[in-house]
């Protein structure tokens, strides 16, 4: 049998023992496809790097230098790394639009204290701990608490106070900041003290996202498995469509998906699902979630891209979300509604009986055909990502 070689000529006459390594055929079977991901999201002015432009990051201290503490994108990046530290991560910060405006809401506490205790109160899912003394007055436990606050840079809002009266402030302008959780007293266990009121006026008045048509200017052809964003305005959610549906076209082939929370009401969710087809776009709904909506986009878009990457048909029902503070008992969607979303094309969490948040189903907003015929073949997001991997 003749054996051919690429590098040892077959004419040679010189007796000798040649050798030449093949490795064409070392690595036979299906490839691993290494994933990379980019979250979109605001920086604020302490942050070092200059919007527009794609950086990459390695750690939580470093997305608070890059885009400053509290920030969106800060934000986001927390919820990735507590998920996953290994995929290739890309960030591309915004600045605010220049017709921002941010949200604001108040603590408004009333005394004075009976008896001593600690005040719990939760802004984005992060508790701050206020110490009250008995016969302290609304006053002095609202500086207190402004004092917390100030103490907590990592928060995604400042604080000033008047009076008995503490207003937050996001840190971020847009309509994102409508979607701060405030509460108080998330645990058994933890109350106001006695004689202490506490009237809590949720964050309102936010407006004015920034456009993400210069994100994708700036990243030009590079491709991103996965593109987390914090917005789900129809304005963004439509760019982001036009964007990724060219990416997928036969001549860029360039493809990605992209991923975004709402923490938005359920008849609030089924519309904002009904208003979206695209099978490029996957939406979580997280209604009365304590946690920042855009810190759970990027856990998501984190365990995405972790578990895509390793097998991406595999479905991802169950994986668990870590840092995420699941809604209270009372407060959580029934399996009636999660399935009813599931037909609007809102992707689902469940909890689990620990308390743990986990995926129940990962769908995109593909609905229907462009006949308006119903349409599963692009339900879920295991077919998109076995198709981009083809």
């Amino acid at each position: 049998m003749t054996i051919s070689f690429n590098q040892i000529p077959n004419d040679r006459r010189v007796p000798f023992v040649y050798i030449e390594f093949d490795n064409t055929r070392a690595v036979t079977g299906p490839q691993a496809q290494p994933y990379k991901i980019l979250h979109i999201g605001q920086k604020i002015a302490a942050g070092s790097k200059p919007a527009l432009t794609p950086v990459q990051v390695t750690s939580v201290d470093q997305a608070v230098s890059y885009f400053g503490n509290g920030s969106i994108l800060h934000r986001m990046l927390k919820g990735h790394f507590d998920n996953n530290t290994s995929t290739e991560i890309w960030a591309l910060p915004l600045n605010d639009d220049q017709a921002a405006v941010k949200a604001t809401g108040t603590f408004l506490f009333a005394g004075p204290s009976t008896e001593s205790g600690t005040l719990y109160v939760y802004i984005g899912g992060d508790r701050i701990k206020v110490g009250i003394t008995s016969g302290d007055t609304g006053a002095q436990i609202a500086t207190a608490l402004k004092a917390a606050l100030d103490a907590a840079a990592y928060l995604p809002v400042t604080a000033t106070v008047n009076n008995a009266t503490v207003t937050v402030t996001a840190k971020n302008g847009g309509d994102t900041g409508n979607f701060i959780d405030l509460r108080h007293s998330y645990y058994d266990g933890e109350k106001l003290p006695s004689g202490v009121t506490l009237t809590i006026t949720a964050m309102a008045a936010g407006a004015g996202n920034p456009d993400v048509d210069g994100a994708f200017t700036a990243i030009g052809s590079e491709q991103y498995n996965v593109i987390v964003v914090p917005y789900t305005d129809q304005s963004n959610l439509t760019k982001i469509d036009t964007e990724l549906s060219d990416r997928w076209g036969p001549i860029t082939q360039n493809d990605g998906f992209a991923v975004t929370v709402s923490n938005i009401t359920y008849a609030n969710l089924v519309a904002l699902g009904n208003g979206q087809n695209s099978e490029h776009l996957s939406i979580a709904g997280t209604p009365k979630f304590p946690t920042l909506p855009w810190q759970i986009a990027g856990a998501l878009g984190a365990v995405v891209a972790y578990y895509g990457s390793i097998d991406p048909a595999r479905p991802f029902q169950t994986l668990a979300l870590n840092g995420v503070l699941p809604p209270q008992v009372g407060e959580r969607l029934t399996d009636d509604e999660r399935n009813l979303l599931l037909y609007d094309g809102i992707s689902t969490l469940l909890i689990d009986a620990g308390g743990k948040a986990r995926i129940e189903r990962m769908i995109t907003t593909y609905k229907t055909n462009a006949f308006g015929a119903a349409d599963t073949s692009y339900l879920d997001l295991t077919t998109i990502l076995t198709l981009s991997y083809l």
